[in-house]
């Protein structure tokens, strides 16, 4: 047996690598190591800063700014990758790149942060007043705004840090009010009164993007209503409810009318009703009274709009909080009556007639939290006869994004943006393709915000109008509105005057407004009063300059001249519409050309599984946990430190048990010391290789920790090859040399040098579609697969004799073997520099270390950041030569799975035969020899393996076999799984997919054992023998497609069952496919398989039974069922004949049913189930038992209080959505007030002095007469009624109830109203 040869040890740095960073690369790959002082070296040499002089072509984008109150999340994180990825590769593609840095001044987001800061202290923003409030958030921003910032760096993100800019600096600042003032004068932007989204919470209008939708679906699982914790609120809030009350009509009669919203009921102003539907045409044109505003006559009026399918079909119009009520009311001409105040509370309607508040029935709301105003406004409709009951309803809740708020519709006087022409010029530049939308899906996106007419024409269901963008929030922090409000002293002022647009003068700065005020007013400033509006711009406003704002517009500068327009934008497709839209729609209306030529769009980053992280969820990764590794109790105190609803709190410490048990990237390799954490390179390679064009990227940290391997696998071949740089007498060969040498050179080098070509190819074209993955698995295929695991395996002979040669004497034939074997590693330092090229704006960090350390050629830059991209030479491509080279590898799996299948050591050499009927196969075996001995460990090569002699054939056997068995038996699990009746209809595609997918990959692993069982069969037949038995059994011989055809063949043999008329006694059980002995079926085929390939071959036992695999086994179903029904038989037959054995009366199941009389001390509704009880309920054992019911349903609560109750007890405590429960209210009826006050008890047949405890028959026939009881049943308890007509009640299986009009047998669970 051939020694393994000695690894040389790291020689000292060559001449060739002198003066750069050098040092040995250590033993493992350390990201930390790798990764410290490459960005500041970078910053220093100034490699990010763009010159607008140079004559070079220019590529820029411009970062979409992180809010300045940011951290690092995963979305940062991928955008940074992405876009560092396009910089980096045109930087060293020949462009003038450049990616301009900024961060928002995040309206909504700084000033919640700052007053929460300022609320720990006791302070409020009002008690500090405006400036000094604003100082606070300046203050705030300079120490804290720039983290991110830093974290970006941290990233590896080459932003020229010379350009950052700030949404609120001076120079952004002059270009914000410069748009609006241009915007103004072309009447683009305009002042009026509209409905806007308000939160109560912050007071201010927010955009659509701050609305979050919550789909409320009415599910088994979280029942409708639902509660919500509300800002302001010390009790949950329900939702999801529909409720019904009346109008009474003038004339007589009355209007139900339907609402989800009854708080605002106060501001209804008429009812509307569809013209078509019949039940209202009589009452057209009538008028109905409002019950809290005697003086308030409410129109009937008919309006198509109406879905005559809600509710009643009649709806309340509350025009001052409902968009469609506002269309309403502006079609019908109706007035709108505000209800609420900017906070949340019910508006003083009497505040100008005071003397009305006494009488008036509304003045009893007024102040109330809006809330607590539907609760009162159900109780006073209750009192006044006018309330009907309320349902569940499905509905859309909409929640500010920012407080959690319930988003209020309100009428506000709002500065807005007309988006009719701006948005069709938008849409034309991507219709027009002077913009590109990457990928192509989402232009419908574009056309359905920016032109929904378009989709229309084009047959696609598309609903709404281009509606116009309100601008102005109710904010201290942002860009104050260049707008200022003008009146002569001592005028007196209309109390809505600020909704005259007449009365605002839009200007640059104050002495501008002077000048328009005195034009307009017609008299001196002196007499003028200018007062600037408190509202603040809406962020996206500012934002939606910024692709030339960041170059100083408005002035003309050098920066501007130079890299505007842009090349591209790449975001998050969520704010197509909120951000790149507005560019583009304000780019072409002040620049009068877009703003870039193409819009990438990246995925949305979620959790492993699809969901939205969240912090409540516990699902959140931030990606400082995957880039340095964090052990579950770490993450758990994160989670604790968070602040969280206890509740929210419990469900993220779960969520994370769950998902990361052993913590994110820590690694398992104790030996590792440097294991814990993915590193930046690892989470940027594999953010990259996530960046499909998709929707949704589903993140696990597992995988990204596998990139941190594959940094290491490229750190290994690096830190491999160095170690064979001979100290003196090497000098690396230039491309052009080595291209010249190329065809004297092997087949492998031929073959890696046209693998590199076309891993260039790909990994350019990838970053010319953004199709990031696409290049990513380019990259990761060139190093994993062809770089290491193939022409490193075949080099290693090669270094090796290389290392023997340089140590013999100086000889002509040294120095000739030599220079070939330094050919071989030029090429191989070649084939790792441009590699290394290619994966570096991916990976920069690891690229730059490794390139530091190669030894240089002239003309090297000295980093890799600014080096040359690889371009790929058509002229050493050989599409011929990788064909021949994929073959050689099949040979080379088919060696290596012969000596795993076998058992062979690594270092035991063996010898391997190749026999074929092909001569080019021969052939290519002769022309990869080299490589496949090399690679396979093998120390002949001639036509097939050789093992007389090195392995035991019967312990192979022995082994092989029990494995056939243990995969024969899973195999058969899984095929039981697929034979359920209606598989293929009601189990999901997904699952049968899987299923599919485990069968065929365990009948690969079948064929392959019993390839290898064949051959070593034969091998212990011909043990007698001298001369070595050429395996003629293939894998291919044992087709997996025949082993197939058989079993879906039997699969599919299920007999048809005949169909038994409805009250028949069902037939005897047929056998069928679901009885079917797969294990059996199995054995016997391999069986069968090995002797027909095997002369002389004797079937062994199964090991599981002790079964011949040649015979049948019958159709027992699981391979133990016979024997164990056997032994059944064999048992009872042995009681039956036992003197001593006494008839047993067949067991009644009632009788396990413990049953007690109980009365209730005490019912509240269920915290978060509004159809639950939660009862205290005296059984006579001392402390009084809680149990969650369902009575809530049928029987009201005030009736519940001391009432009789029947109780099943012994059910295993269990929690009811998170309220514990021992026990089940199976009926209830009050004790004195209801008729049926005994019915209960006496349908149990109980003592007549029954009290609390009792124990009641279960047994035995009941009275005959039906009673009429109210039950409350768990939805996923036993028993359970079926829906048949008969009205059959069972029990385990036992008929409880056969009706309609049979006898009752056993009554101890009655069905509601039994007739």
């Amino acid at each position: 047996m051939e020694a393994k040869p000695q690894e040389p040890q790291t020689p000292a740095p060559s001449p060739a690598q002198e003066g750069q960073e050098g040092g040995p690369l250590g033993k493992h790959y350390n990201p930390k190591d790798v990764e410290a002082g490459k960005y500041e070296e970078w910053m220093r040499a100034g490699y990010f800063h763009a010159d607008p002089n140079s004559p070079k072509p220019k590529y820029t984008i411009v970062i979409p700014p992180p809010n300045v109150t940011g951290t690092l999340h995963l979305g940062h994180a991928l955008f940074a990758t992405l876009q560092d990825i396009l910089v980096r590769w045109k930087r060293m593609s020949g462009f003038e790149a450049l990616w301009v840095p900024g961060t928002d001044h995040a309206g909504i987001a700084t000033q919640v942060v700052v007053e929460k800061k300022l609320a720990r202290q006791g302070i409020s923003r009002h008690q500090l007043g405006r400036e000094a409030f604003l100082k606070e958030v300046w203050k705030w921003k300079e120490e804290s705004g720039s983290r991110i910032c830093e974290q970006l760096k941290m990233m590896g993100a080459s932003l020229d840090w010379d350009r950052l800019v700030f949404t609120l600096d001076e120079t952004r600042s002059r270009a914000v009010a410069e748009a609006f003032v241009r915007m103004f004068n072309e009447k683009l932007i305009y002042r009026a009164k509209r409905l806007v989204n308000w939160s109560c919470a912050l007071q201010s209008a927010i955009s659509d993007i701050e609305v979050d939708k919550k789909d409320l679906k009415n599910d088994p699982e979280k029942p409708l209503p639902r509660p919500f914790e509300v800002p302001g609120y010390d009790h949950p809030v329900y939702f999801g409810e529909i409720e019904d009350f009346v109008y009474p009509i003038e004339g007589g009669g009355e209007l139900r009318v339907s609402t989800t919203r009854l708080e605002t009921m106060l501001g209804d102003t008429a009812i509307a009703v569809h013209p078509s539907d019949a039940r209202y045409k009589s009452l057209h044109g009538k008028f109905a009274r409002h019950p809290f505003f005697p003086d308030r006559r409410l129109p009937i009026v008919a309006d198509a709009v109406v879905e005559m399918g809600f509710g009643t079909g009649a709806v309340k119009i509350t025009p001052a909080h409902d968009q469609t009520d506002f269309e309403i009311g502006q079609r019908h001409h109706l007035p709108s009556i505000n209800v609420f105040t900017d906070d949340g509370h019910i508006v003083d309607f009497f505040a100008t007639t005071p003397d009305q508040r006494a009488a008036a029935p509304a003045a009893q709301f007024v102040g109330m939290k809006r809330y607590d105003a539907r609760l009162a406004l159900r109780e006073a409709l209750t009192a006044l006869g006018l309330y009907r009951g309320r349902q569940p309803h499905e509905m859309i809740l909409n929640l500010c994004s920012r407080s959690k708020d319930i988003i209020e519709p309100m009428m506000k006087p709002q500065w807005f943006v007309d988006m009719k022409d701006m948005a069709k010029a938008a849409a034309d530049a991507v219709r027009t393709g002077e913009v590109e939308i990457v990928p192509p899906e989402f232009k419908d996106v574009w056309y359905q915000w920016l032109d929904p007419a378009s989709l229309r024409k084009e047959g696609q269901a598309v609903e709404g109008e281009v509606r116009d963008w309100c601008i102005s929030r109710q904010l201290w922090w942002g860009h104050r509105i260049p707008a200022y409000f003008m009146t002569r002293r001592g005028e007196p002022l209309p109390p809505d005057a600020s909704s005259d647009p007449e009365r605002w003068a839009v200007a640059r700065d104050r002495d501008e407004a002077m000048r328009i005020a005195t034009a307009r007013l017609g008299c001196p400033a002196a007499e003028i009063e200018l007062a600037q509006d408190e509202d603040v711009l809406d962020t996206w406003f500012s934002s939606g300059l910024f692709p030339f704002s960041v170059f100083g517009w408005p002035e003309q500068t050098a920066d501007l001249n130079a890299f505007f327009p842009t090349a591209a934008l790449e975001t998050g497709h969520d704010i197509l519409f909120f951000w790149v839209a507005r560019m583009v729609m304000m780019s072409l209306k002040l620049m009068g050309r877009v703003p870039f030529k193409q819009v990438l769009l990246h995925a949305l980053v979620r959790d492993k599984t699809g969901k939205k992280m969240s912090k409540s969820s516990g699902n959140v990764i931030d990606p400082a946990e995957v880039i340095n590794g964090r052990t579950l109790e770490d993450i758990k105190a994160h989670i604790r430190e968070s602040h969280l609803d206890p509740r929210e709190e419990a469900r993220a410490l779960a969520a994370v048990d769950k998902d990361y048990p052993r913590g994110i990237c820590v690694g398992d390799n104790p030996a590792d010391p440097t294991a814990p954490g993915s590193g930046i390179d690892g989470l940027r390679f594999a953010l990259a290789a996530y960046a499909a064009a998709a929707r949704n990227i589903n993140l696990d940290a597992d995988r990204v920790y596998g990139y941190r391997m594959f940094c290491g696998k490229i750190f290994g071949a690096a830190n491999f090859i160095l170690k064979y740089i001979p100290p003196e007498g090497f000098r690396r060969l230039s491309p052009a040399e080595l291209k010249a040498a190329l065809p004297e050179m092997g087949p492998m080098e031929r073959w890696i040098m046209s693998r590199l070509q076309a891993a260039t190819r790909a990994v350019i074209g990838g970053f010319e579609k953004f199709d990031m993955a696409s290049s990513a698995t380019a990259i990761y295929n060139l190093f994993w697969d062809e770089l290491c695991d193939h022409y490193l395996e075949s080099v290693k002979p090669h270094l090796r004799e290389m290392t023997r040669v340089a140590a013999q004497p100086a000889s002509p034939e040294r120095d000739a073997a030599l220079a070939r074997y330094h050919r071989i590693l030029s090429l191989f330092l070649h084939v790792l520099d441009q590699g290394l090229r290619l994966a570096h704006p991916i990976i920069p960090f690891l690229t730059e270390h490794l390139y530091q350390r190669l030894p240089r050629l002239p003309g090297d830059t000295p980093s890799i950041v600014i080096a040359a991209f690889p371009v790929a030479d058509p002229a050493l491509e050989d599409a011929a030569l990788e064909a021949r080279t994929q073959r050689a590898f099949d040979m080379l799996h088919a060696l290596n799975a012969m000596r795993s299948a076998t058992g062979l050591g690594r270092n035991q050499m063996a010898d391997f035969f190749i026999e074929s009927s092909d001569p080019a196969a021969i052939a290519n075996g002769e022309e990869f020899k080299e490589a496949l001995m090399g690679q396979s460990r093998a120390q002949s090569l001639h036509g097939y393996m050789h093992l007389k002699g090195l392995v035991d054939p019967e312990r192979e056997l022995g082994s092989l076999y029990k494995r056939m068995e243990d995969t024969v038996v899973y195999l058969a699990s899984v095929l039981r799984k697929t034979i359920v009746r209606n598989y293929g209809t009601k189990v999901p595609e997904a699952v049968r997919r899987q299923n599919k997918e485990k069968i065929d990959g365990k009948l690969e692993e079948l064929c392959a054992m019993l390839h290898s069982i064949c051959n070593f069969e034969k091998l212990r037949l011909a043990a007698a023998s001298t001369a070595p038995c050429p395996p003629d059994v293939t894998v291919a011989d044992l087709a997996v497609a025949a082993l197939q055809e058989r079993l879906w063949t039997a699969i599919n043999e299920e007999p048809e069952r005949p169909k038994v008329p409805k009250g028949t006694p069902p037939p005897p059980p047929t056998p069928t496919v679901a009885d079917y002995d797969f294990e059996g079926f199995l054995w016997r085929t391999a069986a069968e398989q090995i002797a027909a390939r095997v002369p002389g071959y004797t079937p062994r036992q199964r090991a599981a039974q002790g079964e011949q695999p040649g015979e049948a086994s019958g159709k027992a179903g699981k391979k133990d069922k016979a024997a164990k029904k056997e032994k059944a038989e064999q048992k009872a037959a042995a009681a039956a004949a036992s003197p001593a054995a006494a008839p047993k009366a067949e067991a009644d199941p009632f009788s396990q049913l413990d049953l007690r009389v109980g009365r209730v001390l005490s019912v509240e509704r269920h915290p978060q189930a509004d159809t639950l009880y939660v009862e205290q309920i005296d059984l006579g054992e001392g402390a009084p038992r809680q149990v969650v019911s369902g009575l809530a349903r049928v029987v009201p609560q005030e009736q519940l209080q001391g009432a009789a109750v029947v109780v099943l007890c012994n059910l295993k405590p269990a929690k009811l959505k998170g309220v514990e429960s021992n026990g089940m209210v199976l009926a209830a009826v009050p004790h004195d007030a209801d008729p049926h006050a005994s019915a209960v008890l006496e349908l149990l047949q109980p003592p007549a002095d029954a009290a609390p405890g009792t124990r009641l028959h279960c047994g035995g026939e009941a009275p005959a007469a039906p009673k009429q009881v109210a039950i409350g049943v768990w939805q996923k308890a036993q028993p359970e009624v079926s829906t048949d007509p008969q009205c059959t009640l069972t029990y385990k299986g036992v008929p409880v109830l056969a009706g309609p009009h049979g006898p009752v047998r056993v009554a101890t669970i009655v069905a509601a109203k039994i007739a």
